[in-house]
């Protein structure tokens, strides 16, 4: 009696570790291609909606500095080669050194950053820099690997604001950052601004944490 026990339990242990095998080896992989631009975009306008109404990343209101932004991201815009994205940018008021990509082509900026940049150039680094995770769809890549495709896609108000939640506080891994930088530099000297202002803004912020 035993034996058959035993013998049954091992057998469905068997059967679960079967399954798992069988769902790590097919689950999605971080195939960005999986949604569509389009699909991209709508995905973006809810989750700046709702990333806006936490007071953590309260809108910033001001005609001058969004105009300033908007002149540096047009010029940008101007380098790049066949973008199938229409950007956005946002300015959020807050004192923390931040910039982050929502899916869409969705580009929010901390006031704190903006503060920070001693130069034109450098705000033209970080806004290369989230281009870049942009144009190589590293947002929707790391989404897809997090959540999976059929939950992120799901409208579900709980996996809404876990998306929010990750792409406000989610690191990219270190070989997206390195295409980010490499994109940013490329496309800086495009559009003719010193591509050294990358270095020099991370050379900063290099200080200014380990000062931290």
């Amino acid at each position: 009696m035993q034996r058959t026990i035993l013998r049954d339990l091992l057998v469905l242990l068997g059967v679960f570790g079967l399954i798992w095998l069988v769902f790590s080896l097919f689950s999605y992989p971080e195939d960005p291609q999986l949604i569509s631009i389009h699909k991209e975009e709508k995905l973006g306008e809810v989750y700046v909606d709702l990333i806006l109404l936490n007071p953590v990343f309260g809108e910033f209101d001001n005609s001058r500095v969004d105009s300033a932004v908007r002149v540096i991201a047009d010029r940008l815009e101007e380098g790049l080669e066949d973008s199938e994205y229409n950007y956005h940018f946002v300015v959020f008021d807050s004192e923390m050194i931040n910039a982050f990509t929502v899916p869409g082509g969705n580009i929010l900026i901390s006031t704190g950053l903006l503060a920070f940049c001693d130069t034109p150039e450098e705000l033209a680094a970080v806004i290369a820099h989230e281009m870049g995770h942009v144009e190589e769809r590293h947002v929707v890549s790391r989404l897809i690997k997090e959540l999976g495709i059929e939950i992120l896609t799901s409208g579900d108000q709980y996996v809404i604001g876990e998306v929010s939640d990750l792409l406000t506080s989610t690191s990219f891994d270190r070989k997206q950052e390195e295409e980010a930088d490499l994109f940013a530099a490329k496309l800086l000297e495009t559009a003719s601004i010193e591509p050294r202002s990358l270095a020099t803004l991370f050379r900063k912020l290099g200080r200014r944490w380990t000062m931290n």
